[in-house]
């Protein structure tokens, strides 16, 4: 099986592959990462426009790579959370 993740960060690709691994011990899958826009700012400042770039890139991935059996978009964020700065991704 294709999957197709909306990254070529190394770090992203290799926790993809990981929870594949983990979710589907038993398949064989073929990873590929792309560039695929998250049409938010580069560096999301609330979990909402965090959560948007992802699923963005997971749409403009799909647009470009439709035949894949999965598509993957992981977005880091930041926030104000009680006057401290919080990442997620």
């Amino acid at each position: 099986m294709n999957v197709i993740i909306a990254s070529k960060n190394p770090i992203k690709i290799s926790c993809v592959q990981d929870a594949f691994g983990r979710m589907f011990p038993n398949e064989v899958f073929e990873f590929q990462g792309i560039d695929a826009s998250s049409d938010v700012s580069d560096q999301p400042m609330s979990e909402n426009e965090t959560i948007a770039g992802a699923k963005n890139r997971v749409l403009n991935a799909k647009k470009s790579h439709p035949d894949a059996d999965y598509w993957v978009g992981i977005e880091g964020g930041i926030e104000l959370v009680n006057g401290e700065m919080s990442t997620f991704a």
